[in-house]
């Protein structure tokens, strides 16, 4: 071959090379500009597949699961659910204190494993670690735990140590945990604290029913709160310093005492939490007001008068009624007011309702507001640990 020809061919080459190199550095620059102009996108693809980011909790770089499971149900032989189907099926997830198992047994009484099965409901108990002081004095230990986890299956355990102002992690870690475990299987999740009382049946038809009018890729719906202060009084249980919260307005947010959130929507506000790490220990406002806030979701469904926060008017739906006609109790969440048959009593009551009479709705005239006369001096607001406040009950 002359050398003339050889110059032309490695010519061409060079130009081939070059032209490539061209092309490549143009779909790098395309992606490059995708990243940047979504990169929340990429992160909440990830947040449920990478399992090294569940070693990272909030400012908890050592995070881990001292007690794990599954969370795939078999949903076959479902029980046929008026009104519904298992679009909506969700995971529960329940706030527990791991030294207390007598409110987790109670919740698992009232709704047992088949029951939940057949409604398309995975229930996970939410506990962080006892102490050594604290496991002599609730005389609940580690093994014990560790005992009922193997038997029910329905337990994670974080290794934080439980503490009132601890409960932030519970809640993210409960979360996280539904997201990576949960999102191929479930839609929704529904949060709850260990001394609620609910009406399951109902809050599915709710579930269905506000679901199908939201126009929203977010999902978020509970008791709103809005309008709080922070309480800067140095002797106040709410306590909140300038250092802990700058601003003298919080943003609304929803009771954590029971609140219902997509998957889509629990990714976007884990992935603000990757990137809010400094800690905030009101659970329910740090999670559903602050870092919702900053997820840009303010698309939440007010179902305020559907929560009472006095256990006695759940008290007064179970009272029988001279009529033969059956009604509907006003309320499907309240508190569980310390009294440990309400639970049991009301999920019977709720199931018979759905199933067997076919309830109605109460007129303005049976109303609970009408027909139960409390005594305002002992509404026992304050019983549990949830947090919520003091509402005037003609207000709900």
């Amino acid at each position: 071959m002359s050398i003339k020809r050889m110059l032309t061919v490695l010519t061409i080459l060079c130009c081939l090379v070059l032209l490539i190199i061209i092309l490549s550095s143009f779909a790098i620059h395309d992606q490059v500009q995708l990243n940047l102009q979504n990169p929340a996108s990429n992160m909440l693809n990830t947040i449920s597949s990478n399992n090294s980011d569940l070693q990272k909790l909030l400012d908890l770089k050592e995070f881990t699961y001292i007690i794990n499971t599954h969370c795939k149900y078999s949903f076959q032989n479902h029980k046929t659910i008026k009104r519904s189907d298992h679009r909506f099926k969700f995971v529960w997830l329940i706030t527990s204190y791991a030294g207390d198992n007598t409110k987790r047994n109670a919740l698992r009484a009232a709704y047992n494993a088949k029951q939940l099965t057949q409604l398309g409901i995975r229930r996970i108990f939410l506990l962080g670690s006892l102490n050594n002081s604290a496991q002599k004095k609730t005389g609940i230990t580690q093994a014990i735990i560790k005992k009922e986890a193997d038997k029910f299956q329905d337990i994670i355990q974080g290794n934080f140590m439980e503490a009132y102002k601890n409960l932030t992690y519970k809640h993210l870690m409960g979360l996280q945990w539904a997201v990576d475990k949960c999102s191929n299987t479930y839609s929704y999740i529904m949060k709850m604290d260990d001394d609620i009382v609910i009406n399951l049946y109902e809050a599915i038809e709710l579930l269905k029913n506000k679901s199908s009018i939201n126009n929203s890729k977010d999902f978020l719906m509970g008791y709103v709160l809005d309008h709080m202060t922070p309480i800067r009084d140095k002797e106040s249980k709410w306590y909140v310093s300038k250092d802990e919260y700058s601003s003298e307005k919080y943003p609304y947010f929803l009771s954590g005492w029971l609140y219902w959130i997509n998957m889509e929507t629990a990714r976007k506000i884990l992935y603000q939490s990757r990137l809010h790490s400094k800690y905030f220990w009101i659970d329910d406002l740090f999670i559903t007001g602050i870092l919702r806030n900053k997820a840009d979701i303010h698309n939440i469904i007010n179902v305020n008068k559907l929560f009472t926060t006095d256990y006695r008017y759940l008290i007064c739906c179970l009272k029988n009624d001279d009529s033969s006609t059956k009604y509907k109790c006003d309320y499907l969440v309240g508190p569980d007011g310390g009294e440990p048959y309400l639970l049991m009593t009301f999920q019977k009551y709720s199931e018979d309702c759905y199933y067997r009479y076919n309830c109605k709705t109460r007129p303005i005239e049976q109303s609970l507001n009408n027909k139960c006369i409390l005594d305002a001096g002992n509404t026992n607001l304050d019983i549990g640990s949830a947090h919520i406040e003091e509402i005037p009950i003609d207000a709900i």
